[in-house]
């Protein structure tokens, strides 16, 4: 049996391999039939729709319809600055919902702490009454679907109407319960 010398059988190989080499690859796979070359994605999307809704502390109504104004218009450039689009904000007197599209760069928990901190602060600057203006330490988030979405900038908008006949904890028990989420009721009141 006669053995092939290896540099004759594969220099053609080499030069045909690389041809077919891209700038980046990740992994190259060989078949009998065809190559198959996986490149390294190079940009990173997302598309988070997030109901985020969170109280005030004691659903204390401080949040009168001047104030916000205010505080909607301050929560939407702070979502900005976050590259976290707010889509839509709505709420009442002791609580409010926002749909945001969540940037990829930051977690839930990072983007709503900051959310709450940074608001909470300026809130007390706008008038000597709210100086004891505080958020509740918790907050729900609720994932949105596209086709959920204008459902749920419908419900946001209507907060007022909506809030004529149903609680705030009516309506986020409401919303644990629709969400399959466990929760233990002691710990959700503050």
């Amino acid at each position: 049996m006669q053995r092939s010398k290896a540099p004759e059988d594969t220099k053609g190989w080499e030069d045909e391999r690389k041809n077919l080499r891209p700038e980046r690859p990740i992994l190259v796979m060989i078949t009998p039939t065809t190559i198959k070359q996986v490149y390294k994605m190079g940009q990173s999307l997302s598309n988070i729709l997030t109901h985020v809704i969170f109280s005030t502390k004691n659903r204390e109504p401080f949040l009168h319809d001047l104030i916000q104004l205010r505080l909607y218009g301050y929560i939407r450039m702070m979502c900005k600055d976050r590259e976290s689009p707010l889509i839509q904000i709505g709420g009442i007197a002791d609580h409010i919902h926002l749909l945001v599209n969540l940037s990829r760069k930051y977690s839930m928990s990072q983007f709503v702490n900051e959310i709450k901190s940074n608001s909470s602060k300026w809130i007390k600057t706008i008038d000597n009454d709210l100086q004891n203006f505080a958020w509740q330490s918790g907050y729900g988030a609720f994932s949105v679907g596209q086709l959920e979405y204008e459902k749920v900038i419908k419900y946001i908008a209507e907060q007022k109407e909506h809030h004529k006949t149903i609680s705030f904890q009516e309506e986020y028990l409401r919303f644990l319960k629709t969400y399959g989420m466990n929760y233990d009721e002691k710990y959700l009141w503050e």
